[in-house]
């Protein structure tokens, strides 16, 4: 197992398992987890080897977000929305690193599964999810904007009205909803998650490593115009947001006391 502090990358039989290592703070993600998982994929990347990779979390939670405890806040780019390149340009690479993979990489989703996390996810080629698990898009309670791609790929997964239903509400959807509108593929109990991720996986695993790779370019060339075009607006364009630190600095307070109770 390779080492790293904030995730945890496992190879075996042409199977590679990306673990967010986080537990005590619901896997939330920080500037130190994106570097790791971007260096894990381009080693997978460069590895001729690997058949599938299953991206998933330690713990009760898949990720709860970006750590905004951790974060290094620019006033000026947060009144934008925006909350800063030192999260972005890591984000956006490593959710291109997975779209251009040349093998398929699921996301299994254990428990939280909000934001930034979300954004991450739907980066994958499919989604398997605990019945517990939990989805939200919750950049609006914030008072940021999406920067890594929401727009796109929640459109592309759910459709454009049920989209922006939510994240206009930024309300928390469970898997079975998620499984309704496609944003899930299979939900399972929490106890046989494991099982069935294993089991889709082994099949990958003996199927053509050349027919892996072209399904995925192929699949991939079908939606990409749209989103990269969608990614590079949200990149490129400034909306004012004046109550991001106001909003953020109040969430930031609520799990302060939430911690202290």
């Amino acid at each position: 197992m390779t080492a790293y502090s904030e995730i945890e990358l496992e190879r075996q039989d042409g199977i590679a398992t990306i673990r967010l290592n986080r537990p005590q703070k619901y896997n939330a993600i920080t500037r130190t987890m994106l570097t790791e998982l971007v260096d894990a994929f381009e080693t997978l990347t460069r590895s001729d080897d690997i058949r599938v990779a299953v991206l998933t979390g330690n713990g009760k939670a898949f990720a709860a977000g970006v750590d905004l405890t951790q974060l290094e806040i620019d006033p000026d780019s947060l009144a934008k929305g925006d909350i800063g390149d030192a999260m972005n340009v890591p984000a956006r690479r490593l959710n291109t690193l997975i779209e251009d993979a040349p093998f398929p990489v699921i996301a299994k989703v254990n428990g939280a599964c909000f934001t930034g996390a979300l954004e991450i996810a739907l980066a994958c080629d499919w989604i398997v999810a605990a019945e517990t698990a939990l989805f939200g898009d919750t950049h609006a309670k914030l008072g940021i904007r999406p920067t890594w791609g929401m727009t796109a790929r929640l459109a592309q997964a759910v459709g454009l009205r049920r989209a922006r239903e939510l994240s206009f509400t930024a309300r928390t959807f469970n898997a079975k909803e998620a499984a309704d509108w496609g944003l899930v593929t299979t939900v399972v109990a929490p106890d046989e998650l494991d099982a069935a991720v294993d089991a889709t996986c082994a099949m990958i695993a003996g199927n053509s490593p050349g027919s892996l790779a072209a399904y995925k370019s192929l699949y991939r060339a079908g939606g990409r115009h749209l989103k990269d075009e969608m990614t590079t607006l949200e990149a490129q364009t400034d909306f004012p947001c004046p109550d991001a630190p106001e909003r953020i600095e109040a969430f930031i307070e609520t799990l302060t006391r939430g911690r202290r109770t």
